[in-house]
């Protein structure tokens, strides 16, 4: 396994990223005294986060978050009659019996994987290596996740209080708007863009960008440079 660097002189982001830029096949681990977190990547996605503790298995796991309910969970293990079946297996029988979809699995996956990465993310120190080429365990089940997503931030739903102040103000319509409205030769639904479009504000020239302070090479365009820093990778849309 190559030891890329230490925390402190890289940039944990930035290393992720260009595991995803170069399509990269093999697992990455940050360790932190005597802890450490296994990434299972496969071209660039995250496939699976280890080690995955042996008193903790993916079922459990989904009950405790909410996923599924604990008749669901003893529906499952009767179905499938293993003592210790595979993750995959368990996914698979979960929503062939309807307990699961495939939505709710990979949105409980992301989250999962997200809330990883947040807690690497407050290591200051540690150490981290990358094994090219390794492939994640066979019993463990498999999700291809972006990196790039699991930095950003998760979406947010529009405030509920926005929603009831729409409701109520909807009733509340005098009886000469509506008449305006009805009267209008244009509906609001057809309305032209540049009807919608105010005038934008002054724009403001921006300083320039400081000139970083130190040489950026990219780890994964050379595989002998092991120990130099990543240089910010291009993002590319994903599929």
């Amino acid at each position: 396994m190559s030891h890329i660097g230490q925390l402190e002189q890289l940039n944990l982001p930035l290393v992720l990223q260009g595991i995803e830029t170069y399509a990269k096949t093999g697992l990455l681990v940050v360790k932190k005294e005597g802890r450490w977190v296994e990434l299972y990547f496969r071209d660039g996605r995250l496939m699976c986060i280890g080690p995955a503790r042996p008193n903790s298995t993916l079922s459990d796991r989904l009950l405790q978050a909410g996923v599924i309910s604990a008749k669901a969970l003893q529906d499952t293990l009767t179905a499938v009659g293993d003592v210790q079946p595979g993750e995959t297996r368990i996914a698979l029988t979960l929503m062939d019996l309807g307990h699961m979809s495939h939505e709710s699995l990979r949105a409980w996956a992301t989250e999962e994987a997200r809330e990883v990465i947040k807690v690497l993310l407050t290591w200051q120190s540690g150490e981290i290596y990358f094994e090219d080429g390794t492939q994640p365990p066979a019993d463990r089940l498999l999700v291809a996740l972006s990196p790039a997503t699991l930095l950003s931030p998760p979406p947010t739903a529009a405030p509920a209080q926005r929603q009831r102040d729409e409701g109520i103000e909807a009733p509340l319509q005098s009886t000469k708007e509506k008449h305006e409205v009805k009267a209008s030769a244009q509906p609001a639904s057809l309305l032209s863009a540049a009807q919608l479009v105010t005038e934008p504000p002054p724009v403001v020239p921006s300083p320039p960008s400081p000139v970083p302070s130190f040489s950026t090479v990219n780890i994964f365009s050379d595989t002998n440079a092991h120990a130099l820093p990543l240089t910010p990778p291009v993002r590319v849309d994903q599929p």
